[in-house]
């Protein structure tokens, strides 16, 4: 999920939001009307989702090598549009010894950009759930998947107008 809009503005938004509910915004922590709430109270974005068609693990993929998939198509779509930079967040929170899963997104982005798909001056760095932005991203993947699931449909109808693309990555089996 990206999120494309006044940044700064958007983050003091979520803050505001959080302030009133008084915890962060985790998609699978709120109920639906709060989920919804949360969302419709933030002005001023648009989103890109790229998702994977399948559920993870897969008997055919690692969760690395679809992450890599999705991140790659991410990268050179976002990169076409004129976007410079993407914050991901980070695989390895607290725990240092994760720290090579993100190493794994540079990597991807250094072969994008051998191969002349991504430009050198596509930037990217990871951020973790401290970083108030990525709760919107949070919020929209998991309502996405709710719909795709058919586990819960009224919070996406609600919000999902406002993602710009979907890209589904994987769509068929090998």
């Amino acid at each position: 999920m990206v999120i494309d809009g006044d940044i700064p503005s958007i983050r003091s938004q979520l803050r505001q939001v959080e302030a009133g509910l008084g915890y962060p915004l985790h998609y699978r922590e709120l109920s639906t009307a709060r989920r919804v709430e949360a969302v419709e109270a933030i002005d001023g974005w648009d989103g890109y989702l790229y998702e994977t068609a399948r559920p993870l693990p897969d008997a055919n993929f690692s969760e690395h090598h679809v992450r890599a998939k999705v991140i790659t198509e991410a990268f050179t779509h976002l990169s076409s549009e004129g976007v410079v930079e993407a914050v991901l967040e980070t695989r390895a929170g607290t725990n240092r010894r994760f720290l090579p899963l993100d190493d794994k997104d540079h990597d991807v982005l250094g072969r994008l950009q051998q191969q002349e798909t991504v430009p050198e001056s596509f930037r990217i760095s990871h951020d973790d759930k401290t970083e108030t932005i990525l709760h919107i991203a949070d919020l929209l993947a998991g309502a996405r998947s709710d719909w795709l699931c058919d586990v819960n449909r009224h919070t996406h109808a609600r919000i999902g107008h406002r993602v710009q693309t979907i890209r589904t990555v994987f769509d068929k089996k090998p």
